[in-house]
C-alpha cells in the first residue's frame, strides 16, 4: 500500500491512498504516527487525525494511510483539517 499508492504531503502529514475493492463501504483509515513525546501525545495525534478525517464524510472505495509526526500537536485544528483535506483531494483525485 505505501509503495503503490498515490502520495501527497501537506504540513506535518503525508497521505497515501489506494483504491480498494469495497466501493460501497466508507474509506478505511490507517495511521502511522511517530511522536517523540510518548504514548499519550501519540494517541492525541491519532485522535485529532481521526476526527479531521470524519469531517470529510463517508467517501467510499479508498484505503488511506496517514503518516504524521508530533508537529501535528501544535498545529491548530482548523489548519489540520485544511491540510488533511488538501492531501486527500490530491491522492483521491478530488473524491473526498
Amino acid at each position: 500500500m505505501l509503495e503503490n499508492g498515490q502520495r501527497a504531503s501537506r504540513g506535518g502529514l503525508v497521505a497515501v491512498a489506494m483504491v480498494n475493492s469495497l466501493p460501497d463501504e466508507p474509506s478505511r483509515l490507517g495511521l502511522a504516527v511517530r511522536c517523540r513525546r510518548g504514548a499519550v501525545a501519540r494517541n492525541r495525534v491519532k485522535r485529532r487525525i481521526r476526527a479531521a478525517f470524519r469531517q470529510f464524510g463517508p467517501v467510499g472505495g479508498y484505503d488511506v494511510v496517514v503518516r504524521a509526526n508530533d508537529r501535528v500537536l501544535v498545529t491548530k485544528y482548523s489548519r489540520l483539517v485544511e491540510d488533511l483535506g488538501a492531501a486527500l483531494d490530491r491522492v483521491t483525485g478530488g473524491g473526498t
